[in-house]
């Protein structure tokens, strides 16, 4: 087999289709993900923020009719009753260690060394709930989530680019066979034929085509003069004349002169 039409792997058709397959999906998961990271960060911060608009909307009710003497006995929450110069007037046992920023509603900051969004409702006689929400667990699951989608966009690119290199290679094997074919036809060895695959394509009928042509290459043609057109014919009727002619000139006789003396 001839080894004239080889060539590097990365510069084959099916290594092109397989880089050009898996570059697209790529950027479509990244983008995709990067989208759908952005959707679910903001949907978590909402039921977060929701969740804590409620929770102080309910202690604002309860300081309303019982006043801040049960603040103190909170277990759970970390919430701070300012009055309207700003100076806290009640607080529960986890918001003692510094006064909460009443002016960051709905911001996330930092208390006690862990981040927490700030909501402040109002109550009755100008005093202010503020509440704070812890938000780390929110983070871990973002976190979870943005290392779930980088895995799957990987896995999918790898899985993706390993699909397309087989099924790729799978379609082109008949071309490879084509080749080796016509590289093995020569001027002695016109008989061969190129292998048709059954899978009705442009491949196959690429297959048909060059069938057709090597069949035609070994029909004699016949010119105006008679002679073939094919390596094997064409010298043979040129040889025919020469073979009736003699190797060599037939010797021409000569005369011999007279010895008789002309009469007068």
């Amino acid at each position: 087999m001839s080894t004239k039409g080889r060539m590097p792997v990365l510069r084959t058709l099916r290594a092109r289709i397989t880089a050009a397959a898996t570059i697209i999906v790529a950027i479509v998961m990244m983008l995709a993900s990067i989208g759908f990271s952005a959707v679910l960060s903001s949907e978590v911060r909402d039921a977060t923020t929701r969740a804590a608009e409620t929770r102080a909307a309910e202690l604002a009710t309860r300081i309303d009719d019982s006043g801040t003497a049960g603040i103190a006995d909170l277990d759970d929450d970390i919430v701070q009753v300012v009055d309207e110069s700003g100076r806290v007037v009640a607080a529960s046992e986890d918001a003692e260690e510094g006064t909460l920023p009443a002016d960051r509603d709905g911001e996330v900051v930092t208390y006690d060394g862990d981040p927490v969004l700030i909501v402040v409702d109002e109550a009755d006689d100008d005093a202010r709930v503020v509440l704070a929400v812890p938000v780390d667990g929110d983070e871990a699951t973002l976190a979870t989530a943005g290392w779930l989608l980088a895995a799957s966009t990987l896995l999918v690119v790898l899985v993706v680019a390993a699909v397309t290199w087989w099924v790729v290679g799978r379609a082109l094997r008949p071309v490879g066979r084509i080749r080796r074919e016509v590289d093995d036809i020569t001027a002695d060895r016109l008989d061969r034929r190129v292998p048709e695959p059954s899978s009705g394509d442009e491949i196959a009928a690429l297959a048909v085509t060059m069938t057709a042509c090597s069949t035609d290459s070994t029909r004699p043609r016949r010119r105006s003069g008679g002679s073939c057109r094919t390596p094997r014919t064409s010298c043979a009727p040129r040889s025919r004349p020469c073979a009736s002619m003699p190797s060599s000139p037939a010797p021409i006789p000569r005369r011999r002169p007279s010895t008789t003396s002309p009469r007068w």
